[in-house]
């Protein structure tokens, strides 16, 4: 299909969609609220330790990873703002990608049991990114624009010919590895790879075959969107079992560049940047205003541009790339949350268990009060259950312990106060939960025995009671 036979929208016809101002009013609301910053490992049992990416939260679970993709926008190896709602785009745009490639490559992915987050496999990750190109553009200091007008003709073991101008599309598509340094990704060629020992030869090969057949399939989906894929990355890693897998994001607005395929060729003939759906606009404005390399303290960025990223990010995005629309639409209406995982179901075990707590140490109608609000998030708890899986066994996750401990901690709240927490009728999931938890054999040798439980939180309740008179 052509993008003229599919008639894709400008970037003027959707800048003027009528629900734009709606979009930016949420945006506006949520800009001091975005998710920059998590620490599930302090509340959430089972996570290890937190590594913090430029974007990404990343917490050890053991056997699996729990990715937080966070609201933080990075370019110029800094991050440069937080953008409302961009963590909940980019998870939830790799991840139609992950399930759409798979005919391409496995990946990572277990789970995702918030909009923010994907639980995932652990592997060996290469210290290699694999940046796919099918132009000339680009303004940071790893961009081909940048390399090429500097006169470098062979870039990345690629050579490149004469006379091609700024936003003009390669002969044919083109890999420019860098290596995963903490502070600046540095090109390579793939024989420093292999000589260098970053990967073998082999592997190498067969995770080049694959971002390349992944760059031409993302090319050619978001051509019948009315997009063009103009450059993107993509992470590797290899499982236990030798398989070479998909890790990260994947065409994300966050590690591509797309285009809008109606106007780009007009542009281009006439010396225009192309209208973009990406950051670059962001990476522009700090290039002229500050040295974003060097500089100590970057200036803040505008809350216009912010705001503006913000709904290329959301509104643009789902717009133009209807095949992730079910996403973010109820009712007709585009549907944001706060940037918080306040909705998720670690945050809704912190108040599960804060509520149940509260209900053990409050007496008369404080406690009643107490024990209305954890039956509520009892409730919304259960709701975020539906359709995840119970791990178990050598695999029990933060999820798994942190249900089952919730569900003991309420059982021997209800029999010392007198109270109904979980509701066996209208909370099967939970009740489910629960006793699966109690037959994982390490609990089941850890937990004691129920009387010894009752009999040392009777006298805790009791103590507590005496303090509060």
């Amino acid at each position: 299909m052509s993008t003229q036979d599919h008639h894709p929208p400008s970037l003027d016809a959707i800048i003027s969609s009528a629900r734009k101002e709606e979009v930016l009013g949420a945006i506006r609301s949520s800009l001091s609220n975005c998710l920059s910053e998590t620490n599930l490992h302090l509340t959430v049992p089972g996570l290890k330790s937190k590594t913090r990416g430029k974007v990404r939260d990343i917490y050890d679970g053991g056997d699996y990873l729990v990715l937080v993709t966070t609201d933080r926008q990075s370019a110029f190896d800094r991050i440069l703002a937080s953008i409302p709602f961009k963590g909940q785009v980019l998870n939830e745009t790799s991840l139609w990608w992950f399930a759409n490639t798979q005919h391409i490559t496995p990946n990572a992915v277990i789970s995702a049991p918030d909009k923010n987050v994907t639980i995932v496999k652990k592997c060996s990750v290469f210290p290699v990114e694999f940046v796919v190109r099918g132009f000339v553009t680009g303004s940071t200091d790893t961009s081909l624009w940048t390399v090429y007008k500097k006169g470098v003709r062979n870039y990345c073991g690629n050579v490149l010919p004469d006379g091609l101008f700024k936003s003009q599309k390669l002969p044919a598509n083109i890999l420019t590895p860098t290596t995963k340094a903490a502070d600046h990704d540095v090109p390579v060629t793939p024989d420093e790879i292999v000589k260098r020992g970053l990967m073998t030869r082999a592997d190498y090969e067969e995770a080049s075959r694959k971002a390349l057949s992944l760059f031409e399939y993302g090319q050619r989906v978001a051509l019948e969107h009315g997009l063009i894929l103009v450059d993107t990355k993509y992470e590797f890693g290899k499982a236990p079992d030798g398989t070479i897998i998909l890790i990260d994001e994947v065409h994300t607005p966050d590690s591509s560049r797309y285009w809008i395929a109606q106007s780009y060729e007009e542009r281009f003939q006439n010396g225009l940047e192309p209208e973009n759906v990406d950051k670059e606009f962001l990476r522009l404005w700090f290039k002229d205003h500050c040295n974003p390399y060097e500089d100590e303290v970057l200036p803040d960025a505008p809350e216009e541009l912010v705001c503006e990223l913000a709904w290329r990010c959301t509104s643009h995005w789902v717009s133009i790339l209807s095949i992730i629309k079910p996403h973010f639409k109820t009712s007709g209406r585009i549907t944001v949350t706060t940037g918080h995982i306040g909705d998720s179901i670690m945050a809704c075990l912190v108040q599960c268990a804060t509520g149940v707590i509260r209900t053990f140490s409050e007496v008369g109608e404080e406690q009643e009060k107490a024990a209305k609000e954890a039956r509520e998030n009892l409730k919304t708890l259960e709701s975020g259950l539906e359709g995840k899986h119970f791990f178990g066994g050598e695999t029990i996750g933060f999820v798994d312990i942190a249900a089952g401990w919730l569900g003991c901690w309420a059982r021997v709240v209800e029999e010392i106060v007198g109270v109904k927490l979980i509701d066996e009728e209208t909370m099967p999931l939970l009740n489910a939960w629960f006793q699966n938890f109690l037959q994982v054999p390490i609990i089941k040798e850890s937990l004691p025995p129920r009387e010894k439980l009752l009999v040392h939180y009777t006298d805790f309740h009791k103590t507590i009671r005496a303090a509060s008179t």
